[in-house]
């Protein structure tokens, strides 16, 4: 067993027990995806330059080749959303970067899984 195909395997085990159909769009197009959310913590410079904590919500374990809208694979960028019915209601999240590693960041060495940064629209 390799090292890709082990980590092919986790992700396909964390996304069957953890994994939520989630609907990623372009505001036109859209697309359902498996996912697993993780509420995190990023400390962000606030207009005056002092630190704030936000609370952000990443979409984990998302394979990139699932991502196509319109007939074309996309990179979720700002300007892109996430909706997750959580509570029964459904609710938005913009794509937003975080320092250092912008939108997404890869999640495995072959670069077919990504994590993405979100935070809830109000």
């Amino acid at each position: 067993m390799t090292i890709a195909s082990a980590i092919a395997g986790a992700r396909t085990t964390l996304q069957r027990i953890e994994g939520k159909t989630v609907t990623f769009t372009d505001g036109t197009n859209e697309v359902d995806v498996t996912a697993v959310p993780v509420q995190v913590e990023v400390e962000l410079v606030d207009a005056e330059g002092l630190p704030t904590l936000v609370t952000m919500r990443d979409y984990t374990m998302v394979l990139a080749a699932d991502l196509v809208l319109d007939g074309s694979t996309v990179k979720p960028t700002h300007g892109h959303q996430i909706q997750e019915t959580i509570g029964g209601s459904i609710v938005t999240h913009d794509v937003s970067p975080v320092p250092g590693e912008g939108c997404t960041r890869w999640q495995d060495p072959g670069h077919t899984v990504l994590r993405i940064h979100t935070r809830e629209v109000n």
